[in-house]
């Protein structure tokens, strides 16, 4: 794999998993300290929804940036993995 594919996956992936942990830490110190604490609990399911998203969005450019690369093994690799995710959603298996 190129290192700036690596690269950009690393970033989404990185960013994915740092601003879940934000999320979630801001939710549930707003679910335990705020009056309303609905809104805590609002935070804390898109800390989760961050959190579930993050792999796929980094499968996803994965696939996109290996076919403007012409990489037809990582390409289908890559989808190939990202169906499978999709699926495991869509089966409520993950």
């Amino acid at each position: 794999m190129d290192v700036t594919l690596e690269r950009i996956v690393s970033l989404i992936t990185r960013f994915g998993v740092y601003s879940s942990a934000l999320l979630l830490s801001l939710g549930l110190s707003m679910r335990f300290t705020a009056p309303s604490w609905r809104l805590g609990d609002i935070v804390i399911q898109l800390g989760f929804i961050t959190l579930i998203s993050t792999p796929i969005a980094a499968v996803a450019s994965l696939a996109i940036l290996s076919a403007i690369k012409r990489d037809v093994k990582l390409t289908l690799t890559s989808i190939l993995v990202l169906l499978i995710l999709l699926l495991g959603i869509a089966l409520g298996a993950i």
